[in-house]
């Protein structure tokens, strides 16, 4: 009887650099897909579906660069689509990361977003033909249950770390804000996790 997941195929490097691209590009890109239309939300007071709208320079890249990362492939190593991938992913996300930082404009974000849509198009479906084309054939299913696994953990590790990142830095600029007002107020951290919720009001 085979084990459920046999851990010997991360001996291979090939398989084992595709999971961790994998799990970076689920843990980096796929989480801003949960972030960024709440963030054009509360940012810029859009609505939600105007939000979601205002997302299409993420998502089309999604769609668009997959056939440039095959075209790609047919002319240099999986490694190094992966890894080009990945660098304009952390590009894309830094970009972003210094507009919001700076307020910037809707158009100007919207650029950093474009960028880390194009590096999530590179890797979304190269990752798994990249982790496929070095296993045998009858363990396709067992790759591909390793492959959802590390989504989905990249996805739980994203929002769980960038969650507790936006709670403290939200807790840290109310306590400074309200320190000059009256502190017969409700508790700091129950007023911090209504904020984080959306509860303006």
């Amino acid at each position: 009887q085979r084990p459920m997941v046999d851990f010997g195929l991360f001996r291979r490097r090939t398989f084992l650099g595709s999971s961790i691209a994998m799990l970076g590009f689920a843990a980096s890109a796929q989480v801003m897909l949960t972030y960024l239309p709440l963030y054009l939300q509360n940012a810029y007071g859009f609505g939600a579906a105007a939000a979601g709208l205002r997302m299409m320079p993420f998502a089309l890249p999604l769609f668009l660069f997959p056939r440039i990362a095959a075209a790609l492939a047919a002319r240099m190593s999986g490694r190094v689509v992966l890894s080009l991938g990945l660098l304009v992913t952390a590009a894309g996300n830094a970009l972003t990361a210094w507009l919001v930082r700076e307020h910037a404009a809707y158009l100007a974000v919207a650029l950093g977003m474009a960028v880390t849509g194009c590096g999530a198009g590179l890797l979304n479906g190269e990752t798994a033909k990249v982790s496929m084309s070095v296993i045998p054939p009858e363990r396709g299913g067992m790759a591909s249950g390793i492959g959802a696994t590390l989504r989905f953990t990249g996805l739980v590790t994203g929002i769980t770390a960038l969650g507790a990142v936006l709670v403290g830095q939200t807790r840290a600029q109310f306590a400074a804000s309200i320190s000059a007002i009256d502190t017969r107020l409700p508790p700091l951290h129950a007023m911090v996790s209504r904020l984080v919720a959306g509860d303006l009001s």
